[in-house]
């Protein structure tokens, strides 16, 4: 009985293992990251940028699948942190 009464505050993304929660005070849906880290303000664009814009299909439940933008976080723009980080100061 308790997995029927979950389903009408939860869904569960099939392809990445996002969840997305009811808040049952005002209806809201808050995304949650599969490790169960709540997400952040702009989690779900994080997300697109990360893994559904990727990977993602008809099946992908977030809402911001295909967003593209600068407030985004991406794999590209933590490669380019890496690249930029100065490595050389640590054998100094």
């Amino acid at each position: 009985m308790i997995h029927a009464c979950l389903a009408l505050y939860a869904i569960s993304c099939q392809l990445c293992g996002a969840c997305w929660f009811r808040n049952t005070s005002t209806g809201e849906m808050v995304h949650h990251w599969a490790t169960g880290a709540k997400g952040k303000v702009n989690s779900e664009r994080d997300l697109a940028g990360l893994v559904c814009n990727a990977l993602g299909d008809d099946r992908c439940l977030n809402p911001e699948r295909g967003y593209v933008g600068p407030d985004q976080d991406t794999w590209e723009k933590r490669r380019k942190i890496i690249d930029e980080f100065p490595f050389d100061r640590w054998n100094d």
